[in-house]
C-alpha cells in the first residue's frame, strides 16, 4: 500500500492518487494543496517584484511599516482550524473541508470511489453474451448475402440454361461478407463457419430454385400441348423441327452413354444441358434434318407417326407389364432389369414390346390421342408435385455432375469462411 508523501499517511487501493515528475505518491487533496501553495508561492513572488518596481512595500514583508503608514494596526487573518483528516486549514465556520472532502458535523468524509472492471465469472459471462449476439447477427447478415447469391445464381442457370460454377465462389463471398458486416469488430472463425453453412445451403437454394424454374416451364408447355392434342385430335403429333430433335435427342443420349466424345456447342457441356436444337451437336442436327429433305406431305406423315409410336411404346409397355404383374405373372425381364428400372423399350422384356405394337397399332387415331393426352397430363401431375422436383434434380447428377457441383460448394464454403472471419479486410 502505498504513502503519501505529505500527509505520510496511507493511500487507500481504491482512492484515486496523484503522481509528481519524481515518481512520488500523493492523496489528490494533498496534491491539490501542494499545488495551491505552490501557486502562493508564484504570486507572492510576482507582487514582491512589482512592490520593488514602485518602491513599496507588501503587506506580507512588513506589516508594521504599513500600519504606520495607513495609521492603524493591521491585525493578521485567522487560521481557522485544520482538517483532521487530511490537516489542511478550514475556516472555522465551515462544513465540509474541500480538500478531502471531511464533513466536520457527522465526522465521515465523502470519498471517491473507482469503479473496478467486471472480473471471474462476471466478466466471462459479459463476454459471452457480447458474442452471442454478434454471432446472431453474423448469421442475419449472412443469410442475406446468401439470399442475394442463391437469386444470382438461380437466374443465370434459369436465363443461359446452364450453371456457371464460379458463381458459386460469388455466393460464398457475399454470405461471408453479410457474417462479416453483422459481427463487425467481432468477427472471427465462428463467423466464418456461419458464413461457410451459410453459402452451402445458398448455393443448393439457388440450385434448387434455377430447376424449379425449368419444370414451371416445362409444365406451361405441357399445359399447351395437352389443351392442343385435346382440341385438335386429327392434326400431325408434332412438327419437322420437333421431330428432329426427338432423333437428335435420342442419337446424342445414346452416343454419350457409348462413351463417344461428342462436339457440344460453346456452353453445353452434355446431353442433360440441351433443350433447344441449337444445344445439341451440329453434326447429327444436320444428318436427321437432311433426311426429312425432299420428303412428300404423306412421307413425312408417315414418318413422323413412327416417330410418335418409338415415344409411346415405352408407355404402352410399363402400362402392359403392370397389368400382367398385378396378375401374378412372372415376366422374363432382361438380364439386371427390373420394372424399377425399366423406362426405354429395350428395357422389357420382349413379349411384352410385342404386345405393346400390337396394342398401339390397333387404337384408331382418336384413341391414341386420348392415350397420349392421359399420358401427358399423368406427367404434368407428377412433374408438378415437389417430389417431382427432387427427382428431376437427382436425376440431373451423373458422377461428372456431382463431383464438379461439390467442387464448387467446396469453394463457396472457402471463400465464405473467409470473407466471415474478417478476411475481407
Amino acid at each position: 500500500m502505498a504513502t503519501c508523501a505529505a500527509c505520510k499517511r496511507a493511500i487507500d487501493p481504491s482512492e484515486k492518487a496523484a503522481r509528481d515528475k519524481k515518481g512520488r505518491v500523493f492523496h489528490r487533496s494533498c496534491a491539490k494543496r501542494l499545488m495551491e501553495k505552490q501557486r502562493a508561492k508564484r504570486d507572492a513572488e510576482k507582487a514582491r517584484a512589482e512592490a520593488a518596481a514602485v518602491g513599496t512595500i507588501p503587506l506580507d514583508d512588513d506589516a508594521g511599516a504599513m500600519a504606520d503608514l495607513l495609521g492603524d494596526v493591521v491585525q493578521p487573518e485567522a487560521a481557522g482550524r485544520p482538517c483532521p483528516s487530511c490537516g489542511s486549514p478550514v475556516a472555522s465556520d465551515a462544513v465540509l473541508c474541500t480538500g478531502c472532502g471531511y464533513n466536520f458535523e457527522t465526522g465521515a468524509s465523502i470519498k471517491t470511489v473507482a469503479k473496478a472492471a467486471p472480473t471471474g465469472a462476471r466478466a466471462v459471462a459479459g463476454e459471452a453474451a457480447g458474442s452471442t449476439a454478434a454471432w446472431g447477427l453474423a448469421a442475419v447478415g449472412s443469410c442475406i448475402g446468401g439470399a442475394i447469391g442463391a437469386a444470382v445464381w438461380a437466374a443465370i442457370a434459369y436465363f443461359v440454361h446452364f450453371e456457371v460454377g464460379y458463381v458459386a465462389i460469388g455466393v460464398g463471398f457475399l454470405a461471408g461478407l453479410g457474417a462479416a458486416i453483422g459481427a463487425r469488430d467481432r468477427a472471427g472463425v465462428a463467423t466464418g463457419l456461419i458464413a461457410a453453412v451459410v453459402a452451402i445451403v445458398a448455393v443448393v437454394a439457388g440450385k434448387f430454385t434455377a430447376t424449379s424454374l425449368e419444370i414451371a416451364d416445362m409444365l406451361g408447355d405441357l399445359d399447351q400441348t395437352i389443351a392442343a392434342e385435346a382440341t385438335q385430335p386429327g392434326d400431325d403429333w408434332m412438327t419437322v423441327d420437333e421431330a428432329v430433335l426427338e432423333l437428335v435427342d435420342d442419337e446424342a443420349l445414346r452416343r454419350e452413354q457409348a462413351g463417344e466424345r461428342l462436339d457440344w456447342p460453346h456452353g453445353i457441356s452434355g446431353w442433360d444441358e440441351a433443350f433447344e436444337l441449337e444445344h445439341y451437336p451440329r453434326d447429327i442436327v444436320r444428318t436427321h434434318r437432311s433426311a426429312f429433305e425432299g420428303l412428300t406431305p404423306e412421307q413425312t406423315t408417315a414418318k413422323i407417326d413412327a416417330i410418335h409410336r418409338e415415344n409411346m411404346l415405352p408407355r404402352v409397355a410399363d402400362d402392359i407389364a403392370v397389368e400382367r404383374e398385378s396378375l401374378g405373372e412372372s415376366l422374363a425381364w432382361p438380364p439386371g432389369m427390373t420394372y424399377d428400372e425399366a423406362y426405354e423399350l429395350e428395357h422389357y422384356p420382349s413379349d411384352v414390346v410385342a404386345q405393346a405394337g400390337a396394342r398401339w397399332d390397333g387404337m384408331t387415331r382418336e384413341q391414341q390421342h386420348e392415350y397420349m393426352v392421359g399420358g401427358l397430363a399423368e406427367f404434368r401431375a407428377m412433374l408438378g408435385s415437389s417430389e417431382g422436383t427432387a427427382r428431376v434434380m437427382a436425376a440431373s447428377y451423373s458422377g461428372k455432375d456431382f463431383l464438379f457441383d461439390a467442387l464448387w460448394v467446396i469453394l463457396a464454403a472457402g471463400a465464405a469462411f473467409g470473407a466471415g472471419r474478417g478476411g475481407a479486410e
